[in-house]
Order: structure tokens, then C-alpha cells, then sequence
């Protein structure tokens, strides 16, 4: 009996074993298709936009959230990378201006070493990470600390241990926070599909201003038209204006000398005579208006074409300028990658981008 129960011990810690290597292997695999391309994509993303402009925290917390995943899957090479971007992000901010630049090379080199990286970790292959960029990371980290000591004052060292109690990254996170509130006031974050859109819309308000302006077109040709008809009639309207005067006398030659003699048929003639020409005059006077009214319209909403016409271009040309990035951002990119394959190989490679400043529209550029 007591055998048998060892046995079945034997067999459940065999079994625990198995499970908890597939369990690994399952987040291995979960990491390298799912979380490690989206930390990898906001840290190629925010070192694109350069010291300046990146948004420090979303750096950070995609560098953190990539050595956690890393060391649960066992990649422990990637950890330390990882390890090591915090160390220079956490950095970067205390350097001066002449330093800053060798840093965030640095920040692009380890981007670039971690993809590298990925891509073997994906083919099951053993990986190992550059030994030269983690002296040149050792190196760098190793100039600061030595830099900091020389630069610490000599007294009141009280006073120094009371202000080395902060943690620098708290510290590099709220200078991270003052930089993005700094420039979220002037910048703007959106989407390629929503500018995509953006601009889809904006073609469409062109192509309802090319209809309206067809339709003023139109407009303004029924106006001379009208206007021409107007003229043509002014002579008649004056002969009619000359007729209703001299009908408007015409009573006192027409009544007779003897009342008795007064025809009641030919007064009634002459009453309804009178009657339609200024019917007729009333008529012109309201097509005289209407015509000033109709020039007046069509005036009014050729000046709001005009200043539409003006607006929509102007919003056109925005919107497609925003879209429009120079070469170099593609160009720039292969810079890590070729620099990072002449450390490995030890060659002296020199990439020579061409035509940095012709414009690309960013979602073909995407493309690519």
C-alpha cells in the first residue's frame, strides 16, 4: 500500500512537470504573437518622435510591461534588454543636451536588438544577445553613475542622503507628464484611419461644391435671361404707361353734351379696359421686383460660394498636408537595424538616404 502511494505521488509530480512546461510553452507563444508586437510597436512608435516629443510614460510602462512578459516566458536575454531601457530611460532625463542623442541611439539599438530577438524566439532558435551592445549599454550606464558621483557637492552630505531617497524613474515619469501636458496643447494624436477619413469627407464637400456652383451657374444664367426679358419689355410697359394716361382722359371726351345720350355699355367697356391695363402695370412692378430680389440672391450666394470655395481648399490642403511625411521617416528607420548588423558583423556600413525631403502620403508610407 505504501508503494503505491509513492508511485502515485511519483506519477502527479511528473504530471505537474509537463503541465507547468506547457503551461510555459503557452505563454511563450501568447507573448511572442500578441503582447510583445504591441509593446514593440508603442516603443518604435514614441522613439520615432525623438527626445522632444515622445511620451516618456508610455515608454516606460511598454519597456516594464515587456520585461515582465519577457521573464515569464523565460526569455530571459529580452528581459535584460528591457532591464537595461528602463535604466537609460530612467536616465535620459538627468543628461545634459550633448548626451542626449548618444542615449536615444542607445534606446534604438536595444528596440532593434529585442525585434531581432522576437523573430528568433518565434522559430524556437536559441538566442543570445549581442555581447558588444551590452558592453556599450554597461558602458554607458557605468560613464553615468561615475558622472553623477563626481558631480554630487561635498557638503552637507545629510542633506544627500535625505535627497536620494526618490526613486529617479518617479522622478523621469514626472518629467514625462510635464513634457505630454506641455505638448498636448499644440499637438494632436490621430489615428491613420480616422485622417483617412477625414480626408474621404472632405472630398465629398468638394464634390458638393462643384454641384452648388453648377447650380449658382444655372442661376445666374436664368438671371440674365430675366434680365434680358426685362428689357424687352420696358418699351411695351412705357406704350402701355402712355395708353393708360391717355385712357385715364379719355371720361371727359367721352361723356356727351346731353346726359340722356350717355351709353352705360360703353362706360363699362371703358372701366373694364382700365381695369386690365393696371392689372398689367401691377404685373410688371412685381416682375421688376422678383428680378431684384432673384439678381440679389444670386449674388448673395455666389460671394458664400466664393468664401466656401476658399474654406474647403484651405481645409483640403490642411488636411492633406498633415498627411504628408518627408522620406526620411521610412528612411530613418533602417538606420538601428543596418547599424546594429555592422556591430554583429563588425563592418563599417554608412547608409545614404536620398531624397529625405520628398513628401509621402503617410498611409502609403505605412504600406511600406
Amino acid at each position: 500500500m505504501l508503494l503505491r502511494l509513492q508511485i502515485e505521488e511519483n506519477m502527479k509530480f511528473e504530471l505537474d512537470e509537463i503541465t507547468l512546461a506547457e503551461m510555459t510553452k503557452e505563454a511563450r507563444q501568447c507573448f511572442l504573437d500578441e503582447d510583445a508586437p504591441e509593446y514593440i510597436c508603442v516603443l518604435n512608435t514614441e522613439i520615432e518622435k525623438g527626445y522632444e516629443n515622445a511620451n516618456f510614460t508610455e515608454l516606460l510602462r511598454a519597456a516594464h510591461s515587456l520585461k515582465g512578459g519577457a521573464g515569464i516566458a523565460q526569455l530571459f536575454s529580452i528581459m535584460e534588454l528591457s532591464h537595461s531601457f528602463e535604466d537609460i530611460l530612467a536616465i535620459i532625463q538627468k543628461l545634459p543636451n550633448s548626451r542626449t542623442e548618444e542615449a536615444w541611439v542607445l534606446l534604438e539599438f536595444i528596440v532593434n536588438e529585442i525585434t531581432i530577438l522576437l523573430h528568433q524566439a518565434e522559430g524556437d532558435e536559441e538566442i543570445f544577445v549581442d555581447a558588444k551592445l551590452l558592453k556599450k549599454l554597461a558602458d554607458f550606464i557605468d560613464s553615468y553613475s561615475a558622472t553623477a558621483t563626481n558631480i554630487i557637492p561635498e557638503k552637507k552630505p545629510q542633506n544627500i542622503e535625505v535627497k536620494s531617497e526618490p526613486e529617479p524613474v518617479n522622478n523621469s515619469i514626472n518629467s514625462a507628464n510635464y513634457q505630454e501636458d506641455s505638448l498636448s496643447s499644440s499637438n494632436l494624436r490621430i489615428s491613420l484611419e480616422r485622417l483617412e477619413l477625414m480626408t474621404n469627407e472632405v472630398e465629398e464637400l468638394l464634390v458638393i461644391r462643384e454641384r452648388l456652383r453648377l447650380r449658382q451657374q444655372q442661376l445666374s444664367q436664368v438671371t440674365r435671361k430675366i434680365r434680358s426679358i426685362s428689357r424687352q419689355l420696358e418699351p411695351i410697359q412705357e406704350q402701355v404707361q402712355n395708353f393708360y394716361n391717355q385712357l385715364a382722359i379719355a371720361p371727359a371726351s367721352i361723356a356727351p353734351q346731353n346726359q340722356q345720350e350717355f351709353d352705360s355699355l360703353e362706360l363699362e367697356r371703358y372701366t373694364e379696359i382700365h381695369i386690365s391695363l393696371q392689372t398689367f402695370q401691377e404685373l410688371m412692378l412685381q416682375f421688376q421686383e422678383n428680378y431684384a430680389d432673384l439678381k440679389f440672391i444670386n449674388q448673395d450666394v455666389s460671394d458664400n460660394l466664393d468664401g466656401l470655395e476658399t474654406n474647403v481648399d484651405s481645409l483640403y490642403g490642411n488636411v492633406t498636408q498633415s498627411r504628408l511625411v518627408p522620406f526620411r521617416t521610412i528612411g530613418q528607420r533602417f538606420l538601428p537595424q543596418v547599424q546594429s548588423l555592422a556591430y554583429r558583423c563588425n563592418k563599417s556600413v554608412n547608409l545614404l538616404i536620398e531624397g529625405e525631403e520628398v513628401l509621402i502620403d503617410k498611409i502609403l508610407l505605412e504600406q511600406l
